[in-house]
This record gives C-alpha cells, sequence and structure tokens, in this order.
C-alpha cells in the first residue's frame, strides 16, 4: 500500500475550498448547453441560417467539450487543477459574453467551439478535483452535487429562455452566464496543485 503525499497534495488537503468558486460551478456549462435551444429560435431568423448552419452552431460547442476532455488531464497535470478551474471559470466568462457580440454565424460558431473545450475540460478536471480535495465521508454526495448542478443548470437556462422571449434577443440568452462566471473568477485564486489525489491509497 502506498500513500501519495507531496508538499503540493499536502497542501491541497489543509485549504480544500481554493478553488470553490470555479469547481463548484457546474451549473454554468449546464446552462450553457442548455441556453441554444432557446436562442435558436431567434438566432435562426437573424442570421437567417440553412438547416446545415445551425446544426454547426449548435453542435460547434459539443465539439469543443469533445477535445476539451481529451486534453484536460494534460493541461491539470501541467499547471495543477486549482490554476485549470480558474483558467477554465476565465473561458466561460469571456466565451459566454463574446457570444453575445457575434457578427455573423461564424464567429459565434468559433466562439461556442472555445467555449466548448472549457467545459470539456471542467467536465474532467472538477470532478478530479473535488476527489482529491474533499473529506472522504462527502466525496460521493459532493459528485452527486456536482452532477445535479450541471443538469438543474441546463433546467435554468429553459427558463431563462421562455423569460426573455418576450425580449426576441438571443445574444441575452446566450450571455448571461457570463456575470456568475466572472463573480467565480473573483472568488478563485490561481494555486499549483500536483496532478495525485491527498490520501489516495493504491496496490
Amino acid at each position: 500500500m502506498r500513500v501519495w503525499l507531496s508538499p503540493e497534495n499536502c497542501l491541497e488537503t489543509q485549504r480544500p475550498h481554493r478553488a470553490h468558486g470555479c469547481d463548484n460551478r457546474p451549473d454554468l456549462h449546464g446552462y450553457d448547453l442548455g441556453s441554444i435551444a432557446s436562442a435558436l429560435l431567434f438566432l435562426v431568423p437573424d442570421f437567417h441560417l440553412s438547416t446545415f448552419m445551425t446544426s454547426v452552431v449548435t453542435s460547434a460547442m459539443v465539439l469543443g467539450q469533445l477535445f476539451g476532455a481529451f486534453a484536460a488531464g494534460r493541461i491539470s497535470n501541467t499547471i495543477g487543477r486549482n490554476s485549470t478551474l480558474v483558467l477554465v471559470a476565465l473561458g466561460y466568462a469571456a466565451f459566454a459574453g463574446l457570444q453575445g457580440l457575434a457578427p455573423n454565424e461564424w464567429f459565434l460558431t468559433v466562439v461556442r467551439f472555445l467555449l466548448g473545450l472549457a467545459i470539456g475540460i471542467s467536465i474532467v478536471v472538477a470532478p478530479a478535483y473535488i476527489v482529491g480535495s474533499a473529506p472522504v465521508s462527502v466525496r460521493g454526495s459532493m459528485l452527486v452535487t456536482f452532477q445535479i448542478a450541471t443538469t438543474s443548470g441546463i433546467a435554468v437556462a429553459y427558463f431563462v429562455g421562455a423569460a426573455l422571449a418576450g425580449t426576441g434577443s438571443w445574444r441575452l440568452i446566450l450571455s448571461l452566464s457570463a456575470i456568475p462566471a466572472v463573480i467565480a473568477c473573483s472568488s478563485s485564486s490561481p494555486a499549483r496543485h500536483g496532478p495525485l489525489a491527498p490520501d489516495e491509497r493504491t496496490a
């Protein structure tokens, strides 16, 4: 039996909530995933999108998630989980806000792909951070809460879309998540943490 205790991991154990603002905001990427459903009602006629371009704009974020998930491990091992999550929150804020400024469908597609990258990294690194920093007694419940928050974010996106339907503003619907993302960034500070979870015992 081996106990992985590096200086970085000891630091992470002592301060388990250092990245609280970032790793506990799965509702943000839930919202970003769900908001396009309502936004398309106004986006399609505004940009005169064909069926093909509608599919491209919609699926760009999912494609970005795929690449982000593949790259997440290497990134977090290089700069640390907490720093990765801070960068993810910055990405949420920047790319969500840029959606509302998109001058055309191609700009919007690229921004949504980059937002998907941030989401893909988050859904891999955030649960790993929780496992590596939370006490064993609450790890399971925290991971369940993470998943519930993601689903709740999707549901919130539908309610927000319904509430803002009268405005006809797809820009507002898509970019609204930038506000809580900025708040999440302001509540976090970068710190390098090792890639191994504390107190993990392996054979």
